[in-house]
């Protein structure tokens, strides 16, 4: 019981839901409640993971293609393809 304690100690579980635990003095219920609880923040602990590398992936797919992109306006530079806002300015001022 000791250890079902501990357990629900360091749960993210609701209060109430930690309190009737810790109410119980029966240790079969005591350690189901626990067991269910350890459910749902495993559970908890898998979306959140699942959500960050969502995230990550995404971060990294955005980060990627700006980064083509930025190479690509260069390269376009580089070959007078596409002139800048100066070059664009400059050229204005010379006509």
């Amino acid at each position: 019981l000791r250890l079902a304690d501990l357990v629900t100690g360091m749960s993210t579980a609701p209060r109430d839901e930690l309190q009737a635990v810790l109410a119980d003095d029966e240790a079969t219920t005591r350690l189901r409640k626990v067991l269910m609880i350890m459910k749902k923040d495993l559970e908890h602990a898998r979306l959140q993971s699942q959500l960050k590398s969502q995230i990550e992936d995404k971060f990294a797919k955005e980060h990627r293609k700006y980064m083509l992109m930025q190479n690509l306006r260069h390269i376009k530079r580089e070959l007078n393809l596409e002139k800048d806002d100066k070059q664009t300015i400059i050229a204005g001022f010379r006509e």
